[in-house]
């Protein structure tokens, strides 16, 4: 996303700069936005991985998706920031008076690059709708990966994360054990069979039965896992911790195939893909 500082009225207005400051392993400073002397009061620090493509820094995890409002010449927008590196969800809204800053997002990623085909869905794929999830409160931040892979929304106690086991009584991942890709599926699968709901293995090619819809497992070994699931279009969407649902993956684009998709997040890097599973909603 290119911002542009307004063509009259600069000094007036809001200071822009995007540079690259400091780089470290979990994060970098990519973009500081300044207020003038004449006030409009914001400060915002955007953590994030950043990209310098042909001399131009670029924020990947800033997406046209995350603006509300109109994204052309827009006199009080309101911008949604995700620090990605810091596993954190900062809502920042600016009024800006009479100063006018015109944002031009790039191109929203074509969901499937030519010549690749979605991967074979069911037809009972959850709906994919991030705002009943991104309330920015209880649901948010009461929910991980598992919850939304589980399509599971409610009940689950605020600031907590749910867990492979917790429904079966068995808390491995609470008690700190180390995460593999045997053990991550060994404990989803007692918790679906004590729940009375499907969970069973699949592949890229297959169809998941009637009544059911495709997830995948994505292991960081012994620090994290991560879970996808396949959305009616065929894309893929995912929740990581209490940051929100999204279709993106770590380099902002659309996810086809969790396979492909980029996962590596700097604080945290998915690099054994765990496999196709077939589940149904809790």
């Amino acid at each position: 996303m290119a911002i542009h500082r307004p063509a009259q009225g600069t000094s007036e207005c809001i200071s822009l700069k995007e540079e690259l400051i400091e780089r470290s392993p979990a994060a970098q400073l990519a973009a500081v936005i300044l207020p003038t002397e004449r006030g409009l009061s914001w400060l915002s620090h955007v953590l994030c991985e950043t990209k310098e493509e042909d001399g131009e820094v670029r924020n990947a995890s800033i997406h046209p998706s995350l603006l509300n409002g109109d994204t052309s010449n827009s006199r009080r927008p309101s911008i949604l920031i995700r620090i990605c590196a810091a596993n954190l969800l900062v809502a920042a809204a600016v009024s800006l008076s009479g100063c006018e800053i015109q944002f031009t997002p790039e191109p929203i990623p074509l969901a499937f690059p030519s010549g690749e085909a979605p991967l074979p869905s069911s037809g009972y794929e959850l709906e994919y709708v991030p705002e009943l999830w991104n309330d920015g409160g209880e649901v948010q931040f009461s929910t991980n990966c598992y919850a939304y892979m589980l399509g599971s929304r409610l009940g689950h106690p605020i600031n907590d994360k749910p867990q492979p086991g917790d429904l079966s009584g068995d808390y491995y991942i609470r008690n700190g054990g180390p995460i593999g890709v045997d053990k991550i599926v060994e404990l989803t699968k007692s918790d679906a069979e004590f729940v009375d709901i499907r969970f069973e293995d699949s592949t890229a090619e297959a169809s998941c039965p009637s009544g059911s819809y495709k997830v995948a497992l994505v292991i960081d070994p012994l620090v994290d896992y991560h879970w996808y699931r396949q959305n009616p279009d065929g894309t893929w969407s995912s929740k990581s911790g209490w940051l929100p649902v999204t279709e993106l993956d770590a380099s902002g684009h659309t996810i086809s195939d969790p396979r492909t998709a980029d996962r590596d997040y700097g604080f945290v890097n998915y690099t054994e893909f765990g496999g196709f599973f077939c589940t149904a909603s809790r």
